[in-house]
């Protein structure tokens, strides 16, 4: 709790000598934002809901231009941890697309450009709760760590952006003081995506690879394709489509390899100007779970779940949804789980706005 309350206090410090007439914007550039993102989750007992109301996430962004080559953007968060509200610093880099023709890259501490939610914040996501896969393979936010990353938009007849990043390694999950250790190989990834244009819309699909071995030898691997498509009505999103299909491979040394597959499907329509409604299909299954005496036991993981959302403006959303969760295990009682959600997203100032 003390940590929490002097970084509240340096945040506070730094903002006092900002009047609330230029608080958002100044001349040189600096924009200043904050998100909130409150949850409510309530279910039954086999249920993963925590049955109550949360702020899950609360970010305050700057970013802007340095000089005329470079910007930069430093993004502070508080989340919840072992049941206090732990605030600290979330992105920290520096960014231009202006050194070398047709090319970006960013130096410091980022989410890495893998995958659709990776390089979200969770505020921005499509629908309230975390996808299976991402909770398991993207330590449910996302994976964030220091390095470089840069891409380049190739000089092809079509739209192909490829991205590539190596970052420190020495944790490939969020650190609340544990640090790691230094890896063999540290974190690299790869990112080839594309673009599809069409009259009242677009569709824009990537292949991943990511890549890490620790200090003690062991491989990871993850492998995955991220889809995402948009049809407009006017100024209306009349549909959405988002997908990700990811596999894991632990490689430990001197063991069997493993493998874990999974994938989540999500489908929105409009109904009205303001009013969404959306349903998301997640599935996972580890194809090497053994029992004492290796012999393989079949599993799965499902989760349906609807959802609403009313949105007057990008500034605030207000989603009500319900989850069914599905457990499968050979010879073990088959889980059920029921749960109702529940989210408000509010943005304060200028937000930046995503590429699609």
């Amino acid at each position: 709790m003390a940590n929490w309350r002097v970084s509240l206090g340096v945040v506070l410090i730094l903002f006092s000598g900002y009047s609330p007439a230029w608080a958002f914007f100044d001349d040189s550039g600096l924009q200043i934002s904050a998100a909130a993102d409150i949850v409510g989750e309530f279910g039954t007992q086999d249920s993963s809901a925590n049955d109550r109301f949360f702020v899950r996430s609360a970010e305050l962004l700057l970013y802007g231009p340095t000089d005329h080559l470079f910007q930069a953007t430093l993004s502070l968060g508080a989340h919840p941890y072992q049941g206090e509200m732990n605030f600290g610093l979330h992105e920290a880099f520096i960014s231009s697309s202006k050194l070398i023709p047709r090319t970006r890259f960013q130096l410091g501490q980022f989410f890495l450009g893998v995958g659709r939610l990776n390089s979200l914040h969770q505020h921005d996501w499509p629908f309230i709760s975390t996808p299976i896969i991402q909770k398991k393979f993207f330590d449910g936010e996302g994976i964030l760590d220091t390095g470089i990353q840069s891409s380049v938009l190739l000089p092809t007849p079509f739209y192909w952006d490829l991205t590539v990043g190596i970052t420190n390694g020495w944790r490939l999950t969020h650190s609340h003081g544990d640090l790691g250790s230094k890896p063999k190989i540290p974190t690299h990834y790869v990112r080839s995506e594309f673009f599809k244009d069409w009259e009242s819309g677009g569709l824009k699909y990537a292949l991943n690879y990511l890549g890490r071995r620790d200090a003690q030898s062991n491989w990871i691997i993850l492998s995955g394709l991220d889809l995402v498509a948009k049809w407009r009505k006017s100024k209306v999103l009349n549909w959405l489509v988002e997908s990700e299909f990811w596999s894991r491979t632990k490689m430990p040394k001197n063991e069997k390899s493993s493998t874990e597959l999974g994938s989540y499907l999500f489908l929105q329509k409009a109904v009205s100007q303001s009013l969404f409604f959306g349903l998301r299909l997640d599935g996972y299954r580890d194809l090497d779970l053994r029992s004492a005496s290796e012999k393989f036991i079949s599993n799965w993981q499902f989760e349906v779940s609807p959802q609403l959302l009313w949105a007057l403006s990008e500034f605030s959303r207000f989603r009500v949804g319900y989850a069914l969760e599905n457990r499968i295990e050979k010879n073990q009682k088959t889980e059920i789980g029921h749960r109702f959600d529940f989210q408000i997203v509010f943005l304060l100032g200028a937000h930046p706005a995503h590429e699609f």
